[in-house]
């Protein structure tokens, strides 16, 4: 939970300040996000530990995080190599910028994350999660 919010601070500081938006400091802001994503998996480990592989993975499924992190680091290389506008130069300038490409990951990615809450919801509500100890 520290890193997520230390990762989280991180993030917020570089959005908001101006000496971030700078194309040289690009790589720094991508790999604070990236921490801020991977964060997630401290849930995830942490989950594995407590309940075991079977009764996490029917809680909230493995593709969902999965899949999550995948679209967010496909996002976050493009966004960094700047994919389409360096191989294509001058072709990419208004549609399929490797900033709108970034964006159309990380939704991408949100589908993805909704997708395996969706499944957690049926998990607890459907009477499959064990009751808790009283």
């Amino acid at each position: 939970m520290v890193q997520t919010a230390v990762s989280g601070a991180l993030a917020s500081i570089m959005t908001f300040t101006p000496a971030f938006h700078k194309p040289a400091t690009k790589p720094l802001r991508a790999g604070v996000f990236g921490a801020l994503a991977m964060s997630t998996l401290l849930c995830v480990i942490h989950g594995l530990v407590i309940h075991g592989w079977n009764e996490q993975t029917s809680r909230f499924p493995a593709w969902g995080i999965g899949l999550t992190l995948l679209f967010n680091t496909i996002g976050a290389t493009v966004y960094v190599v700047r994919f389409p506008e360096r191989c294509f130069r001058r072709r990419c300038d208004i549609f399929d910028a490797s900033h709108q490409l970034m964006h159309i990951s990380i939704v991408g990615a949100s589908l993805m994350w909704l997708w395996g809450m969706v499944h957690a919801f049926d998990y607890m509500h459907a009477g499959m999660a064990p009751s808790p100890a009283t």
